[in-house]
C-alpha cells in the first residue's frame, strides 16, 4: 500500500498518472487496492494484529464528515460514469486512512523515512533538470501526462520534504546528500510557484521545530535544521530588501514579493481569474436549490458547465477548480463543503497533536498543513499525487516512533532519545 505514496513522491504529477490508456485508472490505485485487500484478507485470517493507537475523537469525527461527504457526493450524481469514481476517490483514501496507519506500523519507521528519502531525492533532482531546462517533457504511452512534468505547488512542496530528510539523516554520504538538497532548495526557489515556495518553507521550520534527534544524527549536530531555517529566514529578509532587484531565476520568491498586479486582470491561471472562476462556480451551485445544499454530485464538471473552464486552463479535460473547496462545492453543496472542511480540521488537529519530539513527526505534521494549505488555491487534494501524500503522512504521524517487524519481536528504536528497546506487545 505504501508504493503508491511513494511513486507520489518520486515522480509527482506524471508519476501517479502511470495508469491504463484512455482510462481514470491509475497504478496507485490498483496498489492500493490490492495492497487493502491483502491486508483485510490478513486481518480476518488473524494472521496481523489490530493497528496499536485505537481511533480518538477526532478521528471519528474526520471518519463521520468524510464518510456522509462521500454518500453526499454519490447520492448526487445524475449520471453513473467512471467519472463518479475518480471523485471519489480523494475521500475513500482518507478513510482508509487506519489501513494505511497499519501499514506503516508493520514496518520499521527507519525503512519508511529511508524509502521516503530517496523517492524525493529522485525527485528533487529530476525537478531541478526541468526547472533549469536541462530535460523536457517526454510522451510516454500509458502516462495520462508527459513524464517531467511539473506541478510547481506540489513539486516545491516535496522539495521541503526531500530538503528535511537528507539534512537529518547522518553523515553517510553526507557530500551527495548535500548536493541534492542544494538542487532542491534551487528549484524550490526558482519554480515561480508562490504555493510551493511557501509549502516548502512551512516542512523546514514544523521540521527544524524538532527539539531532539533523528535516525543516526547526534544530539550535538540536532541544531543543523534550526541553524539552516534560522539560515533561510535571514536571506528571506535580505531578498525582500533587494526585491525589486531579484534576478530572473527566483522566480518563486518573485510571486511572493509581487506588488505590481497589473499584469494579472484576466490572464489564464492568475490570481484574479482564479478569483473570477470561483465565483462562477459559487453562482452556478447557488442557481439550483437542491445544488446549492448538495451539489451536482460525483462525476458532474462544474468548471465546465460553470464557464469557469475560460479562467483556469481553458483545457476541456480539466475538472478540477484548482481549489478542493470550490471543486467540492460543486459535487457536494454547502453541506458537503462545510462537512469536508471539518473533516480536514480534525485530521489536521489529530496529527498536530501527535507531534513528538522527533523530527519525523514534525515533518509529517508540517507536510500535512502544507498540502492543506496550497491545496486551498491549487490541485493538491483534487488530484493523487496531493492526496496520497496527505494521506501517507498523516499515516505516519499517528503511528508509534518504533513499529515491530513482526509479533513478539524486539528491536532498537533510533527516533525516541532514552527508549533503547520495546517490547511489541
Amino acid at each position: 500500500m505504501l508504493a503508491g505514496p511513494l511513486i507520489a513522491l518520486a515522480g509527482g504529477r506524471w508519476g501517479t498518472y502511470i495508469g491504463l490508456p484512455g482510462a481514470p485508472i491509475f497504478l496507485t490505485d490498483l496498489l492500493f487496492a490490492g495492497g487493502a485487500a491483502l491486508m483485510i484478507v490478513s486481518r480476518l485470517r488473524g494472521s496481523t494484529r489490530a493497528a496499536s493507537n485505537p481511533p480518538t475523537t477526532l478521528y471519528v469525527v474526520m471518519a463521520m464528515c468524510f464518510g456522509a461527504v462521500l454518500m453526499i457526493g454519490i447520492a448526487s450524481a445524475s449520471v453513473w460514469s467512471l467519472n463518479v469514481v475518480r471523485d471519489a476517490v480523494p475521500f475513500i483514501y482518507l478513510l482508509a486512512l487506519p489501513l494505511y496507519v497499519a501499514a506503516c506500523e508493520a514496518i520499521p519507521r527507519d525503512r519508511i523515512l529511508r524509502a521516503a528519502m530517496l523517492a524525493t531525492s529522485f525527485h528533487a533532482v529530476w525537478y531541478f533538470a526541468a526547472v533549469f531546462k536541462m530535460i523536457s517533457p517526454v510522451q510516454v504511452p500509458g502516462v495520462g501526462v508527459d513524464v517531467f512534468d511539473t506541478r510547481g505547488d506540489f513539486d516545491g512542496i516535496v522539495c521541503g520534504i526531500a530538503i528535511a530528510l537528507l539534512l537529518s539523516s547522518g553523515r553517510r554520504h553526507l557530500l551527495l546528500k548535500l548536493a541534492i538538497a542544494a538542487m532542491a532548495l534551487a528549484a524550490m526557489v526558482s519554480q515561480g510557484s508562490r504555493a510551493g515556495l511557501v509549502g516548502g518553507l512551512i516542512i523546514l521550520a514544523f521540521a527544524a521545530s524538532a527539539r531532539t534527534r533523528w535516525a543516526h544524527l547526534p544530539q550535538r549536530r540536532a541544531g543543523v535544521l534550526v541553524a539552516t531555517a534560522h539560515f533561510a529566514v535571514a536571506s528571506l529578509i535580505v531578498l525582500v530588501s533587494l526585491a525589486p532587484a531579484l534576478p530572473e531565476w527566483a522566480g518563486g520568491l518573485q510571486r511572493v514579493l509581487v506588488t505590481d498586479l497589473s499584469g494579472q486582470s484576466s490572464e489564464q491561471n492568475t490570481t484574479t481569474a482564479r478569483f473570477q472562476a470561483w465565483g462562477l462556480i459559487v453562482d452556478y451551485v447557488n442557481a439550483s436549490a437542491s445544488a446549492r445544499w448538495f451539489g451536482y454530485g460525483f462525476g458532474s464538471d462544474v468548471v465546465m458547465d460553470s464557464g469557469a473552464l475560460a479562467y483556469l486552463s481553458g483545457n476541456p479535460a480539466v475538472r478540477a477548480a484548482h481549489s478542493f473547496f470550490f471543486t467540492w462545492l460543486g459535487f457536494t453543496g454547502w453541506v458537503g463543503v462545510v462537512l469536508a472542511a471539518l473533516g480536514l480540521t480534525a485530521l489536521t488537529l489529530a496529527c498536530l497533536r501527535r507531534m513528538r519530539r522527533e523530527m519525523s513527526s514534525s515533518l509529517a505534521a508540517g507536510t500535512i498543513v502544507s498540502i492543506i494549505a496550497a491545496g486551498f488555491i491549487g490541485v493538491l487534494l483534487e488530484s493523487p499525487f496531493g492526496y496520497l501524500t496527505l494521506v501517507f503522512f498523516a499515516a505516519l504521524s499517528l503511528t508509534r516512533p518504533w513499529a515491530p517487524a513482526r509479533e513478539g519481536s524486539v528491536q532498537r528504536d533510533r527516533y525516541v532519545p532514552g527508549v533503547r528497546r520495546m517490547h511489541a506487545h
